[in-house]
């Protein structure tokens, strides 16, 4: 995974290739997302079937005052995100941008990540990186449980009991709308620990993920807080891994399905954010698209251009 995880840090350059155009999955929508369960219900195909291999996986969907590159960028998410960093700990600062532990940290791809990436080499100026990031997170244990115990924190626990509690109004770290960048890259466990090929309850679930991810990011959270600038990153294609690929082909296309509905919803999400704060500047990054290509051919990459395997387990790739 050390590969493709340095490869969506290339990808995600912060001052990378943006587009005022929408994507496929991003429509206009009369009232509040979150009232209206049942819009996106009959209209989420696989996505990455509408895509053309010249589609720019980061775009930009609002731009306002607050952008113009950051010093400060607070990450949440599971293991694809987290470096194992402390909030307790040794906090970012020039010397040590990262924070803690020292780089590139504890990963789940046994080496940097994108996170990694981002702080140290695939950017244009100093960035600190507060990483709340968690491996086996999911977005609200009361909805999908994590799997991995009580100790994971959750998209819920890392913006109330870490961010909110431990970085709002802390005079010891400073930010502020205009210095500071909000990614969230979420949803891979929910998928995984919720999705059963075919289940009435598939799409209940599904909506309810997304309702509760809206409400950390708008309803008295992260916005109220003073964050104004976002990146959403939506479910890589976690259809494709091995154990799913074992499960045969109809559960493999039930759980794309799943997936592309869940992006899908995400996608309106961000479009009715942009409806509603027009003083956010809102970015959404399609790791689905990316990490497709790269499954489909990574040796069109330089930098996954060494992949051998992209179908079954391999043990080399943890070294």
């Amino acid at each position: 995974m050390s590969l493709i995880l340095g490869f969506l840090a290339v990808a995600l350059q912060v001052f990378g290739q943006s587009t005022t155009d929408l994507q496929p999955y991003c429509h206009p929508v009369s009232e509040n997302f979150s009232n209206n369960p049942d819009y996106w219900l009959h209209a989420t195909p696989v996505l990455r079937a509408h895509w053309n291999f010249d589609y720019a996986p980061l775009v930009r969907r609002q731009y306002t005052d607050y952008w113009f590159g950051w010093k400060k960028i607070s990450y949440l998410g599971d293991s694809y995100t987290s470096t194992s960093f402390n909030i307790s700990g040794e906090q970012p600062s020039p010397s040590s941008p990262l924070g803690n532990p020292s780089y590139p940290g504890s990963t789940s791809c046994d080496g940097p990540n994108y996170i990694d990436f981002l702080t140290t080499t695939y950017n244009e100026s100093y960035i600190q990186a507060y990483n709340l990031g968690y491996g086996g997170a999911t977005i609200d244990d009361s909805i999908v449980t994590s799997g991995f115990g009580a100790t994971v924190q959750s998209f819920q626990d890392q913006v109330e009991h870490e961010f909110l509690h431990t970085y709002v109004n802390n005079t010891q770290v400073p930010w502020n709308a205009s210095n500071s960048l909000f990614t969230v890259f979420f949803g891979v466990n929910d998928v995984t620990n919720s999705f059963a090929p075919f289940a009435s309850h598939n799409d209940s679930v599904n909506y309810e993920l997304v309702k509760a991810y809206e409400s950390l990011i708008d309803e008295n959270k992260l916005y109220a807080a003073g964050a104004r600038n976002f990146l959403f990153m939506n479910v890589p294609p976690v259809d494709r891994s091995p154990g799913t690929l074992e499960m045969g082909s109809i559960d493999q296309s039930a759980e794309a399905s799943f997936i592309g509905a869940f992006n899908f919803r995400l996608g309106a999400l961000v479009y009715n954010l942009a409806l509603r704060h027009a003083d956010t500047t809102l970015f959404t990054f399609d790791t689905n698209f990316l990490f497709t290509n790269v499954l489909d051919d990574p040796s069109q990459f330089g930098e996954t251009a060494g992949y051998q395997n992209t179908t079954n387990y391999c043990k080399a790739y943890e070294k």
